[in-house]
C-alpha cells in the first residue's frame, strides 16, 4: 500500500519537473498546445482495451487465489490482443493523418502526437492492470504512476534543454518516442512475469470482459475528463496559451487533491469492515474524521498558495504562468468542497451503489462541459469557478444518496484518537 502511494507521488513530482522544463523552453502557445494534447490523452486512454483489463483484473486475482492458474494465459493473451488491436487502430489513424495532412501543420502534428501518446498510455494502463491481477502490485503501480514520466526525463527533458528551439514538434516527437519506449518496456515485463503461461486469444472471452468492464471504464473517463475539461475548453475556444495556464493550475490542484485520494486509499479497509459488520455509527465517525483531516489539508494548501503561490509558479514555470496561481486558488476551493463532503464516492462504491455514482457523473460531466463552453468567452476565472460548482454539485448529490441509504450526511467532525486508530 505504501509503495503504491509512494509511486503515485513520485509520478506527480516527475510530471511537474517535465512540465516545468517544457514551460521554460518553448513559447506559451507551444506549451499550451502540448497541455491541450495531454488533456485529451489523459482523459481517454482508459478506453484502450474497452474495459477488458478492468474485469480481467478481478478474475485473475480471484482465480489465482483459488489456485486456478490454467486460464491465466487465456486472460492475459485476450486482454493484450484486444488492447493491441485498439492501439493499432489509433496508430494507423495517426499514419493516415501524417500521409494525407488533412489540416494545418500544427493541427496535424497535435493530432498525431495525441493519438500516439494516448495509445502508449493505454497500453501501459492495461498492462498495469494485468500485473496487479497477477499479484505483482509494486510493478503494476510503478508502470501506472511514475514509469512514463521517468522515461520522459530522458527523452522530453533533454530535447527541451539541448535543442535551441525545440518547439511543439520537437517536444511532441521526443515525448512520443519516450512514451512508446515506456509502453514497450511494460509489455516486455508482462511477458517475462507471465512466461510460464501460454498466451491465447478468445473472441468469446473478449466479449465477456468488455461487457463486464466497459461500465467501470466509462466511469473512470467521466471522472478523469472532468479535471481536464477546463484545459480543453480554454485551448479550443480561447487560445492555446490559455490552455497552458489553465492546465498548469489544474495539475497543481490535482496534486493537492492527491492527498485526499491517498487518505481515501488508506480508509478503504475500514469502510469495508464497518459495512460488513453493519456498524453505521462507526462508519459515520470514520467518514467525518477523514473529511476533517482532508479539509484542513485543502485549507492549508489554499493559504500557502495565497501567500507564495504566484512566486513559486513563476520560479518553476516562468513569469508568463504567474496568473495560474489565481486560478489555482479558485480550483482549490473545489478541492476543499470535495474534502468537506468526505469520501462519499468510496462508500457508495464499496456498498454496491456504483450505478448511482455513474448516473451522477453521467449527468454532471456533460452539464459541466456545456457550461464551460457557455462561460468561456467571459474568461478563465469563470471556467474555474464553474468547476468549483460542478464539484460541489457532484459530491453533494452523492452525499444525499449516502443519507438516503445510511441515514447520515458525511461532514467534517472533530476526530477522536480512537477514530483515527480505527482507520488502520
Amino acid at each position: 500500500m505504501l509503495t503504491t502511494i509512494a509511486f503515485r507521488y513520485l509520478g506527480t513530482l516527475l510530471q511537474f519537473i517535465v512540465l516545468a522544463v517544457i514551460a521554460r523552453s518553448v513559447s506559451q502557445d507551444d506549451y499550451g498546445l502540448y497541455m491541450l494534447c495531454l488533456s485529451f490523452a489523459f482523459s481517454f486512454y482508459y478506453f484502450l482495451g474497452l474495459g477488458a483489463s478492468e474485469s480481467a483484473l478481478a478474475r485473475l486475482a480471484r482465480g489465482l487465489a483459488l489456485g486456478r492458474e490454467a486460464q491465466v494465459g487465456l486472460f492475459v493473451g485476450t486482454v493484450l490482443g484486444l488492447t493491441g488491436m485498439c492501439a493499432a487502430a489509433l496508430l494507423i489513424t495517426a499514419a493516415v493523418i501524417g500521409i494525407f495532412q488533412p489540416w494545418s501543420a500544427s493541427t496535424n502534428s497535435a493530432a498525431i502526437f495525441t493519438l500516439v501518446f494516448l495509445s502508449a498510455n493505454g497500453l501501459i494502463f492495461n498492462v498495469s492492470q494485468l500485473l496487479l491481477g497477477l499479484r505483482h502490485t509494486e510493478l503494476g503501480s510503478f508502470f501506472f504512476y511514475p514509469a512514463i514520466n521517468l522515461v520522459l526525463l530522458f527523452s522530453t527533458v533533454p530535447a527541451a534543454l539541448i535543442l535551441s528551439d525545440p518547439g511543439f514538434s520537437g517536444l511532441s516527437l521526443a515525448t512520443a518516442i519516450g512514451a512508446t519506449l515506456a509502453s514497450a518496456s511494460a509489455l516486455i515485463v508482462c511477458r517475462v512475469i507471465a512466461r510460464d503461461y501460454r498466451f491465447e486469444w478468445s473472441e468469446k472471452l473478449a466479449t465477456v470482459l468488455v461487457r463486464e468492464g466497459i461500465g467501470l471504464t466509462c466511469l473512470r473517463v467521466l471522472h478523469v475528463s472532468s479535471f481536464w475539461i477546463p484545459t480543453m475548453v480554454s485551448g479550443f475556444l480561447l487560445a492555446p496559451a490559455l490552455a497552458g495556464i489553465m492546465g498548469t493550475a489544474g495539475r497543481l490542484a490535482i496534486a493537492v487533491s492527491a492527498v485526499i485520494a491517498a487518505t481515501r486509499f488508506f480508509i478503504r479497509p475500514a469502510i469495508n469492515q464497518a459495512l460488513a459488520r453493519n456498524e453505521v455509527e462507526r462508519l459515520r465517525k470514520v467518514m467525518g474524521a477523514v473529511a476533517c483531516v482532508t479539509t484542513l489539508a485543502g485549507l492549508g494548501a489554499l493559504i500557502a498558495n495565497e501567500l507564495v503561490g504566484a512566486e513559486i509558479i513563476a520560479f518553476f514555470f516562468g513569469a508568463e504562468l504567474r496568473y495560474a496561481a489565481s486560478l489555482l486558488s479558485i480550483l482549490l476551493i473545489g478541492v476543499i468542497a470535495e474534502a468537506i463532503f468526505g469520501p462519499v464516492d468510496e462508500l457508495l462504491k464499496a456498498s454496491g451503489h456504483q450505478k448511482a455514482v455513474g448516473i451522477i457523473y453521467g449527468a454532471g460531466v456533460p452539464l459541466f462541459l456545456a457550461g464551460s463552453i457557455a462561460v468561456a468567452p467571459l474568461g478563465l476565472e469563470w471556467i474555474a469557478w464553474l468547476q468549483v460548482f460542478y464539484v460541489i454539485g457532484i459530491f453533494l448529490a452523492m452525499n444525499l444518496v449516502v443519507q438516503r441509504h445510511f441515514g447520515f450526511l458525511v461532514l467534517p467532525s472533530r476526530p477522536k484518537i480512537r477514530d483515527l486508530r480505527s482507520l488502520k
